[in-house]
């Protein structure tokens, strides 16, 4: 007799840690990470802080791994307090026909060691804001002057609060729903801060491109936690640029604030006393200014730093972001 026989399976995938470095690189050429001056990476935990100098938190002098598909190119004073992982080999220099692992000059080192990976890694580019909620292309300048209405944020969305005797403007989701902004530029010394009223939810900040200048700041209220979906859409430069002013994460988890970017455009950073945040643009361009602490850890296509920015990865990344 004929029968049918149903048969169920369950197929497992074992995840790994998405955050494991605290810069990598997805380009395969040379220099794909470029540092030089007085730059150096290491770790700390943001779970179990020690505080020193400043408030800020007290790092060690491993766990800095860096990697990439290319060459790290290194010199000065660099100092990569962990190891380099890359599938190419070799020391020296670099050229299109020998892409070397490695190109150090000065007193540039690498304490760990350099590891040979059986492969190239490969990293998807994040989804981008949701079609519901993608910004236009318009342009928004936001100065002390600038009122909430200028925001055009909908009431359903959030809340805006201008303290009348600062500068301080502070924007609070009511929900999940996205805030979507267009290309932002704060500018003479404005400041935003971005809220929640309901912590467990983080704050969806849709924007298509955001710069700071003039000593503005962009800073999490306590208990807050950000990502930031970068569109943008007809911007052939840099999608967001942060050099004219800071970024204030005071819980030094940079989980709490995420920079997502799926484009080709470029990313300027500084670094500051409580700059944290993780970026993920595994095709863009990413550019460390100034010489303060940035708190975190980098994914992009191509890195560079030839300041005085360090970098210090938060060990507990791993356990917080997982790929399949």
């Amino acid at each position: 007799l004929p029968a049918t026989v149903e048969v169920a399976a369950i197929l497992e995938r074992d995840s790994m840690p998405a955050e494991t470095y605290a810069i990598f690189a997805t380009g395969a050429g040379c220099g794909a990470i470029t540092m030089g001056g007085n730059v150096h990476t290491d770790s700390y935990d943001s779970t179990a802080m020690t505080m020193g100098a400043g408030g800020k938190p007290i790092a060690d002098a491993f766990g800095g791994a860096v990697g990439t598909n290319g060459n790290l190119s290194i010199g000065g004073q660099v100092v990569v307090n962990g190891n380099l992982d890359t599938p190419r080999t070799g020391v020296g220099n670099c050229n299109n026909g020998n892409i070397t692992a490695i190109t150090a000059s000065g007193q540039a080192t690498v304490s760990g060691d350099t590891i040979q990976l059986p492969q190239a890694k490969t990293y998807p580019a994040p989804a981008g804001p949701d079609p519901l909620y993608m910004p236009t292309t318009t342009s928004l300048g936001i100065t002390p002057s600038s009122s909430c209405a200028d925001f055009a944020i909908p009431i359903a969305t959030a809340t805006c609060f201008k303290d009348p005797f600062t500068t301080m403007f502070t924007i609070t989701a009511t929900g999940a729903t996205p805030i979507v902004l267009p290309n932002i530029a704060l500018s003479g010394g404005a400041r935003v801060i971005l809220n929640t009223a309901t912590p467990a939810t983080p704050v969806t900040l849709n924007v298509n491109s955001f710069v700071m200048t003039g000593n503005s700041t962009l800073s999490l209220a306590p208990n807050t936690s950000v990502v930031m979906n970068v569109a943008g859409q007809g911007i052939t430069g840099e999608v967001i640029d942060f050099t004219g002013g800071s970024l204030s994460n005071g819980s030094y988890d940079p989980s709490r604030f995420q920079i997502l970017y799926a484009g080709t455009g470029t990313i300027k950073l500084t670094g500051g006393n409580s700059t944290a945040a993780t970026v993920y643009a595994p095709n863009a361009s990413v550019a460390m200014h100034g010489n303060g602490d940035f708190y975190g850890s980098i994914l992009s296509n191509r890195f560079t730093d030839i300041g005085g920015a360090s970098i210090h990865y938060d060990r507990s990344l791993g356990s917080k972001f997982n790929t399949l």
